[in-house]
């Protein structure tokens, strides 16, 4: 029987990924002679587990000593139900919170009731330690790195744990999650279907952007895995659910030219016959050479995550992106002639951006996307600042009463808007939130991503981005009250068009 049981709340509409941290830490835990398994639940944002999952969650605890839950930020009003259901249940069961969330708000998060401990970033060698601690029922809580936990009643933060040798990490154990890949894990993408599987590469970020969030999590220190381990897992991959769509989860797997070709060389060599993306940087492609482009292309590589964030020298020099919008049009052309589909994501929601800002980022926008069709757009995104970054201690200079902690109760309530729980006007250094609200929600719409369609369902998607690109423009020319109001009456009126017409285009899929 298990020890330890870990769960993780899916969005049945979102892309199934393999909780890949959770996986990580239950592999460590096996190599360690400690039982666990996976459950990974998919529902819907208001859907209740169903009796048979009750009882069989009920017939899995009998010999646990702990239950595991990673946690973003839009899967705490699930996971705090559940581990209310838990505490109930047995009372004496260890309830340890971990992820995105809780590493932030490691203080706010172990001070509910329902939750006794928090693992904050790399939970292998924490989550290791405390799970012998609790079998041993010793509680020298103090001398484990990276936990929180409570001691008389106070919520206890000890230092920070060393890094992990991700160097040399074992291929995780994908028994514990083998069901949840063949049932689900698919992609779809220009039209087609995929068996979609994720590979850890590599973890820490060297670069300086002060809003980001891998750096908090992972740390500075830039650790990649060998190529050789990553073509054995690749190599399973294949042949255990014929997984030909791979994404690389890496925010730096191009960083190094010898590494990259090294994997290109052996991926190729290995004909493995997959399709595989990750992300890069559009500095990547000032020094990159038509020989390195063509073995990228030929081992596989077919898309690749660009971070944009914004088309105003102004705002990426203040987040220290280090990128200009040549490189990242520079970068589009390249990839658009190796037949490598570029995505580029963009923010909005920053300090001291104003219109001229959001109107050099939706200008490069619809440069990128004049490049070729096949280039997607991402966003832009409302920004949100994460406590341990740079940007949030710059914020919380001047706005620290909205930074203070809410409970999770408050976050599991929270109106959600645009994939996070905050709106442009919880934002206080935002001056014009209506604005930054109408960029976040139409401009995405701007832009048809539809290919490889029929001709008259992309003249009508083509038709849909101009209508909307109208919209847009309209409520940017002016602050006069009865501007905007009119620019979003005509907005309102594509939506409820677009949503009348949805009905007769479903089976086509927009990428954008």
């Amino acid at each position: 029987m298990a020890k330890v049981l870990f769960i993780y709340f899916h969005n049945k509409d979102d892309l199934q990924h393999v909780p890949i941290g959770l996986l990580y830490i239950a592999t460590y835990l096996e190599k360690n002679n400690i039982p666990v398994k996976i459950i990974n639940y998919v529902k819907n944002s208001d859907e209740d587990l169903t009796l048979e999952e009750y009882r069989a969650l009920d017939q899995d605890l009998d010999d646990v000593v702990c239950v595991g839950f990673s946690v973003l930020t839009t899967q705490i009003q699930r996971s705090l139900v559940l581990s209310q259901y838990l505490k109930k249940k047995k009372s004496d069961l260890a309830i340890v919170w971990g992820g995105v969330h809780p590493t932030l708000f490691p203080e706010a998060v172990c001070a509910n009731e329902n939750v006794d401990f928090v693992v904050v970033n790399e939970g292998e060698i924490p989550f290791i330690e405390l799970t012998k601690m609790l079998i041993s029922k010793k509680k020298n809580f103090s001398k484990i790195k990276g936990l929180v936990y409570k001691k008389n009643g106070e919520v206890v933060q000890n230092p920070p744990a060393v890094l992990l040798d991700f160097v040399n990490s074992p291929i995780p154990n994908y028994n514990l999650v083998d069901a949840f890949i063949r049932q689900h894990s698919y992609y779809y993408f220009q039209g087609k279907k995929y068996k979609f599987v994720e590979v850890h590469t590599g973890r820490g970020c060297p670069y300086r952007c002060t809003f980001c969030l891998n750096d908090i999590l992972f740390g500075k220190t830039r650790r990649s895995r060998p190529v050789e381990s990553i073509i054995e897992e690749i190599k399973l991959l294949r042949e255990r659910y014929n997984g030909t769509f791979i994404k690389l989860r890496d925010e730096n797997f191009f960083m190094v030219k010898s590494y990259l070709e090294n994997f290109c060389d052996t991926l190729e060599k290995e004909n493995l016959k997959i399709k595989w993306w990750t992300s890069a940087r559009a500095n990547f492609f000032d020094n990159v050479t038509p020989e390195l482009m063509a073995k990228l292309k030929k081992s596989g590589c077919f898309h690749l995550l660009i971070g944009a964030e914004s088309g105003s020298e102004k705002i990426l020099k203040q987040i220290k992106k280090d990128i200009t919008p040549k490189q990242l049009i520079r970068s589009a052309k390249i990839c658009v002639k190796y037949d490598i589909v570029p995505n580029y994501s963009f923010m909005t929601g920053f300090p001291n951006e104003d219109v001229n800002d959001i109107k050099a980022t939706l200008k490069l926008m619809r440069r990128l996307k004049s490049i070729s069709p096949f280039v997607n757009i991402t966003g832009p995104h409302l920004l949100r600042p994460y406590p341990g970054g740079k940007l949030y201690d710059e914020l919380n200079v001047n706005y620290s009463d909205f930074f203070k902690n809410k409970t999770l109760e408050q976050w599991a309530t929270t109106e959600k808007f645009s994939q996070i729980y905050m709106k442009p006007s919880d934002l206080p250094w935002i001056k014009d939130p209506k604005l930054i609200e109408v960029i976040v929600d139409y401009a995405p719409r701007m832009f048809n991503s539809l290919v490889r369609v029929p001709f008259y369902v992309k003249f009508m998607g083509d038709l849909k981005s101009y209508a909307y690109f109208v919209g847009v423009y309209w409520f940017l020319s002016s602050k006069k009250k009865i501007v905007r109001k009119s620019a979003l009456m005509y907005l309102h009126l594509l939506d409820r068009i677009k949503s009348n017409l949805k009905y007769y285009f479903k089976s086509y899929v927009n990428l954008g």
